[in-house]
C-alpha cells in the first residue's frame, strides 16, 4: 500500500504543550507503591507462565517469553497468544488470504477494560463495521506505556512480540494514557522521550511489514479514575487529566510529521468529549469507555481511516448506530502561522 506522508513541518509552528503541575511528593509515592506491585505481578506472572511453557512443546519461536496480564489475567493477550501460536487469522492463514489487515496497537483502553463482552471492543467493533474485506486484530495490552522507561512499556509485553510476528496493512496506534502517570511523566524531556519511542515502535512496525500506512491516535479524555475529593488519588488524578487532557492532544499532532503518518492524527480525545469532558456517560470510571463509549470510538477510528461501513445488511454481527445526534470525528490538524492568523483577523 502507498503510504501517504504529511509534509515535515518545522515545529516552531506548532504550539508547545503547556508546563505540568507539580505532583506532591505523598502522591508521587503513592504511585510509586502502585507501579511497583504492578510489576512484581507482571514479574510473578512471567515467571510462572514461562515455567509452564518449559513443560510444554512451544507452537511457535516467538512464543518464548510468554506473559499473563496483572491487571486483567491475560485476556487482553488472547489474539496475542492466536497469532504467536501459528493459530491466528492474521497469520498468513486461509481466512486471513486477501484481506486488509487492521492491527490496532494500545493499553487497555484497545484491550476492551469496561466493555461488557470481547465483542464491544473497539477493534471488535470496527471488525463488523467493516466487514469481511478487513481482518481486524486487537493487540492492546491493559497498563501499557509508550516509554520504554515506563514502569509497563509496551515493548515488554506479549502483545509486542504479536505485533512482530503478524502482517499489518494498516497499524493505529492509541498509547499515551499510562506515561499520563507520574513518576511516568515527570518532566520536560518526558516528551522528547514519548516522541522518540513512538518513533522507534513506528520504526520497528514499517521495518517487519511492507509499507504499511500509519495511524496515530490522541488518546480519549481523563475524566478521574475513581475520583474522590481531596483523596490521594484524586492528587494523582490532577497530573494525569493534565498530560491526557491538555499535553497528548498538543503533542501527539506536533510529532505526527515528524513520525511520518498517513494524515493528521485521529482524535478519539474530541471524539469522546474532548477538554469540555461533555460527554461522561460514554464512560463508566472516569477512564475506560463503557460499550457505548467504544462504540463512539469505532465509528472515530472508521472516520479516521478515511473507510467506510458496510451496509448493516452485509454484517455478520449488526453494530447499532452510535446515537440519535448527530456523529461528527473532529480530526486534529496542525495549522501554519497564515492560517493561525486568517482565524485571528475574522
Amino acid at each position: 500500500m502507498q503510504l501517504a506522508v504529511l509534509p515535515i513541518m518545522p515545529l516552531a509552528t506548532l504550539p508547545l504543550p503547556p508546563p505540568m503541575p507539580a505532583v506532591s511528593p505523598a502522591a508521587a509515592a503513592i504511585a510509586a507503591q502502585i507501579m511497583a506491585r504492578q510489576q512484581q505481578q507482571l514479574a510473578a506472572a512471567t515467571a510462572a507462565a514461562s515455567a509452564a511453557s518449559a513443560t510444554a512443546p512451544a507452537a511457535h519461536a516467538s512464543q518464548a517469553v510468554p506473559a499473563s496480564c496483572p491487571c486483567c489475567r491475560g485476556n487482553c493477550e488472547r489474539d496475542s497468544r492466536e497469532i504467536l501460536s501459528g493459530r491466528g487469522a492474521a497469520h498468513g492463514s486461509e481466512e486471513a488470504a486477501g484481506k486488509i489487515s487492521v492491527v490496532c496497537i494500545g493499553d487497555s483502553i484497545t484491550a476492551g477494560v469496561g466493555a461488557s463482552e470481547a465483542g464491544c471492543t473497539y477493534p471488535a467493533q470496527l471488525q463488523k463495521l467493516l466487514g469481511d474485506r478487513y481482518l481486524v486484530t486487537n493487540l492492546g495490552a491493559c497498563g501499557a506505556a509508550m516509554q520504554r522507561a515506563s514502569d509497563l512499556p509496551y515493548r515488554k509485553r506479549l502483545q509486542w512480540q504479536a505485533a512482530q510476528n503478524v502482517r499489518a496493512d494498516i497499524v493505529v496506534v492509541m498509547l499515551g494514557t499510562n506515561d499520563a502517570r507520574p513518576p511516568n511523566w515527570n518532566g520536560a524531556n518526558r516528551a522528547l522521550q514519548y516522541e522518540a519511542d513512538y518513533k522507534a515502535l513506528v520504526d520497528v512496525m514499517r521495518a517487519g511489514n511492507k509499507d504499511p500506512v500509519v495511524h496515530m491516535v490522541v488518546p480519549p479524555p481523563f475524566y478521574g479514575h475513581n475520583d474522590v475529593p481531596g483523596s490521594r488519588v484524586a492528587t494523582i488524578n490532577v497530573a494525569v487529566k493534565h498530560v491526557v487532557n491538555e499535553i497528548l492532544p498538543v503533542l501527539i499532532p506536533r510529532i505526527a510529521p515528524v513520525i511520518g503518518t498517513a494524515g493528521p492524527p485521529i482524535s478519539a480525545f474530541d471524539a469522546l468529549g474532548g477538554r469540555a469532558l461533555s460527554r461522561a456517560e460514554l464512560f463508566d470510571d472516569g477512564c475506560h469507555p463503557n460499550d457505548k463509549g467504544y462504540l463512539h470510538l469505532a465509528h472515530a477510528i472508521l472516520h479516521g481511516l478515511g473507510l467506510e461501513a458496510v451496509p448493516p445488511e452485509a454484517r455478520h454481527d449488526p453494530v447499532p448506530a452510535p446515537g440519535a445526534e448527530p456523529f461528527t470525528v473532529p480530526r486534529v490538524v496542525a495549522q501554519q502561522p497564515q492560517q493561525q492568523q486568517q482565524q485571528q483577523q475574522r
